[in-house]
């Protein structure tokens, strides 16, 4: 398929009083470019890394990352963009960089400089949703001057895809496919598609068409496979800083999401082997 649109979509249903699915987890992410902000969608992965998983098209080739998360007063959320747009202005939005990024996949893991302490991650459903089960849509579209929409399909399953956006980016992916009511506004790219469970079950991209109602997700093992790179890349650094101990933690981490890559398996060894070998280092003043 050569025609594929980055996520257009309108929300499906009125807003219903209590919050959607995966809100707890949601992120309005702002990626600055020169003369422009470009807005879309995020969900964070992993609250003590201070990972969070966002569309690649979102984010690539911006000059500056924000991400804020819902924003209450007694207790109500608050869906109006000035208060969040204020934080930015100030400089309170919570400034990211990208970890890994894969543009096949469509996908980029940012990390935060800081994770406020009401937010939770989200976890990775282990069950490929079935056809017809409800999935659940979080977003931040520009055009309906709205934050934290939300809307609602059905899965249709996952299958491999290969398309090129209008800006000429290729991606082939596997995508949970969601037949939806309407389809979804820009904005809602990046943002997580989630069962009854409140579990993640994809990344919102794309739609199937201009005029179609079937969007395209990253499935559940993708976006696995994606924060696994994640981690070994900070695995890396941590070696290279000499930090060995969050060498191995993060190295186990990617083992634990693919554990039948063997560079993966590789990295562990070696963060083990240099644990290790600082564990019995000589102290200060002793003889080897």
């Amino acid at each position: 398929m050569s025609h594929i649109f980055p996520l257009l979509l309108l929300t499906l249903v009125p807003n219903p009083a209590g919050p959607p699915p995966g809100l707890d987890a949601a992120a309005l992410v702002w990626a600055k470019f020169d003369t422009a902000t470009a807005q879309g969608s995020g969900v964070l992965l992993d609250k003590r890394e201070r990972l969070l998983v966002t569309a690649w098209h979102v984010v690539h080739g911006a000059k500056e990352l924000h991400v804020l998360f819902p924003l209450y007063e007694d207790q109500k959320l608050i869906a109006e963009p000035l208060p969040y747009q204020e934080r930015s202005k100030r400089g309170t939005a919570i400034r990211a960089h990208v970890v890994a990024a894969d543009p096949k996949r469509d996908l980029a893991v940012l990390q935060l400089d800081t994770v406020p302490g009401g937010v939770r991650e989200i976890a990775l459903a282990t069950a490929v949703p079935e056809t017809n089960d409800a999935i659940y849509f979080v977003g931040n579209p520009q055009a309906k001057n709205i934050l934290w929409d939300r809307a609602v399909g059905k899965a249709c399953g996952v299958a491999a895809k290969t398309w090129t956006f209008a800006a000429g980016q290729e991606v082939c992916v596997n995508v949970l496919e969601v037949e939806t009511v309407r389809g979804l506004e820009s904005g809602f790219s990046g943002g997580p598609a989630v069962n009854a469970a409140a579990e993640l079950v994809g990344v919102t991209l794309a739609l199937r068409a201009a005029d179609s109602s079937r969007v395209y997700c990253a499935d559940a093992g993708t976006i696995r496979r994606q924060l696994a790179d994640s981690y070994s890349t900070l695995a890396l650094t941590a070696i290279r800083n000499g930090d060995n101990p969050a060498a191995r933690r993060l190295a186990a981490r990617a083992r634990h999401l693919t554990p039948d890559d063997p560079a993966v398996a590789g990295l562990e060894t070696v963060a083990g082997w240099l644990e290790g070998r600082r564990a019995v280092a000589p102290k200060q003043g002793e003889h080897p």
